[in-house]
């Protein structure tokens, strides 16, 4: 991870590259675009887990938005 100094205020990204700035800091941070992509994620057995723990958050979801639906009829 390179940081660019001033005065060359660069923030956004340029063909995969990203630069911000973090917070409680003023310098700006640069880093390449990465990580794994959608199909590997539903397909990989290294992204079991996680998959996992996707089908509880979304079943979370939907039990708490209809939770907050009787609660809203009910006021």
């Amino acid at each position: 991870m390179a940081i660019i100094k001033p005065p060359f205020e660069i923030v956004g990204s340029i063909r995969g590259v990203s630069f911000y700035k973090q917070y409680g800091s003023d310098k700006v941070i640069m880093r390449t675009k990465g990580g794994a992509t959608k199909q590997k994620i539903k397909t990989s057995p290294k992204f079991a887990n996680l998959r996992l723990h996707q089908t509880e958050w979304g079943l979370y979801q939907i039990w708490f938005g209809k939770m907050v639906g009787v609660r809203n009829t009910c006021l």
